[in-house]
């Protein structure tokens, strides 16, 4: 049973004024995926890990069975991964509340103020809490066997990584929105939907299977057991969006006859202006990452100066090396951290999945980039054949300004990328034909349509 409460009150009794809010509460059911998963684990199947190092590289092989190859007799799998569902796993929920006043200023006219917020409680969430180097961080086991060779080991030796899916997972959200909203506007056949919104999301863990962007090759959180590490801004955290949609019918001849109201009445010209600006991303350091590009418990990128610029929203950036890339700014070279309680041979600053941390490391989701803007419109024209039979011929227009945003190429976040020493660059390219797998498609296109409306 899920709840839910509302009102609306007549602020001072004459229908113009009014308040309205309501709560209430919605659970989510806990899909297949985070839990049917193990049937993946033994005795049915096995799925293996295969870690290479510095000192112990994996060997190219021509056989299909790679590493698990042999010409006789049995070859011994190495430690299987497991999908573990947490006994104690909730319910995820979102709590929800919303408050609104709405003044009539004239006929058809009206203009609300309005908050909307959200709780999300024990959203579902899927991490590693037996990542490579666990065992040493947390276990104490030694960093380099008998023979002086890395020896990196888990908490629980017997299987390589647990991937526990749990419902550890929180999330805020609060907006306030402003709509101004008429129909026929003194009565000049104008109708206007005008709405800004501020607002702001923050969560640890925005999906559960971490697969945006901004995630880049991270399962979960930076470190299983300290998910408050990762508390920042949502994958899709919206400061600022503005969208306008007007309509305009044409009212000449509206009462006329012949030619003149055939090719003057019967009009519409529509139109959806939005706005808004960018969405966050993080900086990761896979450098001293112990988990052999695994993706797991990867930190994120300390500078070596003070950051004083998150947002970037040049379009005037270098070439960025690539198709429609730029490269809009530049972060200060990043600090080579590690743990220097950890240091073992290839990883000369020591294993920095686990920290700790340095003060000055950026926050997840830390930056912002380009906004975005887009103009959509639609033209139609209504012609009566009979009483009750119209036809009725439109044209439509998407991004009719043939205009392409800037998107952040979060691919690109890592600054093992870079090298020691240099510059961060923040790469951008604009959307277009296939641009980033065509999630940014943004190209001048339309449509014709002739209809009968009877």
């Amino acid at each position: 049973m899920s709840p839910r409460v509302g009102f609306a009150y007549d602020l001072f009794g004459n229908g113009r004024t009014s308040i309205r809010g309501g709560a209430g509460l919605s659970y989510e059911r806990n899909f297949g995926n985070v839990t049917f998963n193990v049937i993946q684990n033994p005795p049915n199947y096995a799925v293996v890990v295969l870690n290479g190092s510095v000192n112990s590289p994996i060997p190219v092989t021509s056989s299909n069975a790679g590493p698990l190859a042999g010409s006789s007799g049995s070859v011994p799998l190495p430690p299987t991964s497991l999908r573990n569902a947490d006994e104690n796993i909730r319910t995820a929920q979102t709590q929800f509340y919303s408050l609104a006043l709405e003044h009539q200023m004239a006929t058809n006219t009206i203009l609300s103020i309005q908050y909307a917020g959200a709780r999300g409680v024990h959203l579902y969430d899927i991490k590693n809490i037996n990542g490579l180097s666990s065992g040493n961080v947390f276990g104490g086991d030694p960093l380099t066997d008998a023979n002086g060779k890395v020896a990196l080991t888990r908490l629980n030796n017997q299987y390589s990584n647990i991937n526990n899916r749990g419902s550890n997972g929180d999330s805020y959200y609060h907006a306030m929105n402003v709509q101004f909203q008429t129909t026929d506007l003194h009565h000049t056949s104008l109708s206007l939907v005008a709405n800004y919104t501020l607002a702001h999301s923050t969560d640890e863990l925005s999906t559960a299977f971490s697969e945006t962007n901004n995630a880049f090759f991270l399962l979960g959180y930076m470190n299983p057991f300290n998910p408050s590490l990762d508390r920042g801004s949502g994958d899709m955290d919206i400061r600022h969006r503005l969208v306008i949609a007007p309509i305009y019918s044409t009212p000449f001849f509206a009462n006329g006859r012949g030619a003149l109201k055939q090719a003057l009445f019967g009009w519409q010209i529509a139109g959806i202006y939005s706005a808004r600006t960018g969405t966050p991303f993080p900086y990761f350091d896979s450098r001293n990452d112990a988990q052999a590009g695994q993706g797991y418990n990867v930190p994120r990128y300390t500078p070596t100066a003070p950051i004083t610029n998150h947002t970037f929203k040049t379009t005037n950036g270098a070439d960025g090396g690539g198709q429609n890339s730029y490269v809009i700014a530049h972060l200060p070279p990043a600090v080579s951290f590690g743990n220097p309680n950890f240091v073992i041979p290839g990883f000369p600053n020591g294993i920095s999945d686990w920290g700790p941390y340095p003060a000055t490391r950026t926050a997840r989701n830390a930056f912002r980039g380009p906004g975005v803007w887009n103009l959509d419109a639609a033209v139609s024209k209504s012609i009566p054949i009979h009483e009750r039979v119209n036809l009725v011929f439109r044209a439509e227009g998407f991004d009719v300004f043939n205009h392409h945003n800037l998107y952040i190429q979060e691919s690109l976040v890592d600054v093992a990328n870079v090298g020691d020493g240099v510059p961060v660059p923040i790469t951008a390219s604009k959307g277009g034909i296939g641009n980033n797998g065509g999630a940014n498609d943004e190209r001048r296109f339309g449509q014709f349509s002739l209809a009968i409306n009877f």
